[in-house]
């Protein structure tokens, strides 16, 4: 019988988005935001990697590493719904991470960002510059081309990557 509940524990494991869910009082009190939360496996073992990012400044070491010990408290709470064993990975998503969904891309407005693009644009298909407007079917960069100052507007649906950028 013991063997029949291990794996019943194993099937109903606390989903990313769970997870996600249950971890956003931490997130809220340290002033961050959860890029996202994933299950891999790194050989046998088990790691929960949650990525973590404030949308105003660059993460610290001691920010990142306060949420991971709140984090785990909040885990230790729900531990008979997770793996018996696993490892915790609390840092941050990078400065230039990918922009996933609506509220990552309002989090870029006024940001340099990198644009790749499905067909070309005045020949490019790769835009550096910062995000100024953020419209239902188009987004507005702000970018230097030979030294002069341009406005881009580039249709969402011709948008294949985007990212925040370092410099614009």
């Amino acid at each position: 019988m013991p063997l029949l509940r291990v794996c019943i524990r194993r099937i109903h494991w606390l989903k990313s988005d769970a997870i996600k869910q249950l971890c956003q009082p931490v997130f809220l009190k340290h002033n961050v935001k959860c890029y996202s939360v994933s299950w891999k496996n790194i050989g046998k073992d088990r790691l929960l990697e949650v990525l973590v990012y404030d949308p105003h400044r660059a993460l610290d070491l001691d920010t990142t590493a306060l949420v991971s010990f709140d984090i785990s408290e909040i885990l230790d709470e729900v531990a008979d719904q997770l793996p018996d064993e696993y490892m915790l990975d609390v840092s941050s998503a990078g400065i230039e991470r990918e922009i996933s969904d609506e509220e990552q891309l309002m989090d870029a407005l006024n940001r340099p960002v990198y644009i790749r693009t499905l067909r070309s644009i005045n020949k490019t298909i790769e835009f550096i510059g910062t995000l100024t407007h953020i419209e239902e079917k188009t987004l507005t960069l702000q970018q230097k081309v030979k030294g002069k100052s341009q406005t881009i507007s580039i249709e969402r649906d011709n948008i294949v990557f985007i990212r925040h950028a370092i410099k614009d």
